[in-house]
């Protein structure tokens, strides 16, 4: 007999089943009256489980999802929320190519004396002695790019589309004539290495870069 179902039993209607509580009747329209008997759904057990007297698995009562009222205020923007990265922030690192001195070949991009990307720069091994050189004022904080108000920038941007030109310091054009003094005095000193500097790095037709050493 399958779980949960009813059974129906008819009797008849001079019969009375007042002493079992389990049963109730209920009188049709023809005059019978209709006995109903309940049955509690059966639990199946193993065969282990009969010998040892355990009682078998109860069935999980699935908890009804509560229904939350909705917020009455939303904010109209976005609100931004800051995502975590999952990225190891680790410091770049310097290939060993790259050392105080080491001459290198630019393969892309325009020289202007700032950081470089090291994917587009080989270190050949024809070296420079740097140590005359004083770059004790030379830091990060030396190359930071000073920052205007937003107030000038918005007055700029509406009176005139040209753009103006950088103005540098007299203070870092007598930093750069005392770095190439000293600079200049190492090269001089290598015969051919000025030429050499002042070359513009080719390749031919059947050069074979990988077979290069620079």
């Amino acid at each position: 007999m399958a779980r949960g179902v009813q059974r129906n039993r008819r009797y008849d209607r001079n019969e009375e089943r007042e002493d079992d509580p389990s049963i109730s009747t209920i009188d049709r329209d023809d005059g019978q009256r209709v006995a109903l008997l309940s049955v509690s759904p059966l639990t199946f057990c193993t065969p282990q489980q009969r010998v040892l007297g355990v009682a078998g698995p109860k069935k999980a009562v699935k908890a009804s999802a509560s229904t939350g009222k909705s917020a009455r205020y939303y904010p109209a923007d976005d609100v931004p929320r800051p995502k975590h990265s999952r990225k190891k922030h680790n410091p770049p690192k310097v290939r060993a190519s790259f050392t105080p001195g080491t001459v290198c070949i630019l393969l892309s991009g325009r020289f202007r004396g700032k950081a470089l990307n090291q994917a587009y720069v080989i270190g050949t091994s024809t070296k420079i002695d740097v140590s005359g050189v004083d770059v004790s004022k030379i830091n990060d904080e030396y190359f930071a790019r000073v920052e205007s108000s937003s107030e000038d920038g918005e007055a700029e941007f509406f009176e005139n589309d040209e753009a103006k030109p950088a103005i540098v310091s007299d203070q870092r054009k007598a930093d750069q004539k005392s770095v190439d003094a000293a600079l200049m005095k190492a090269v001089e000193s290598t015969p051919v290495l000025k030429s050499y500097l002042g070359s513009k790095f080719t390749l031919g037709k059947h050069d074979r870069p990988h077979k290069m050493v620079f």
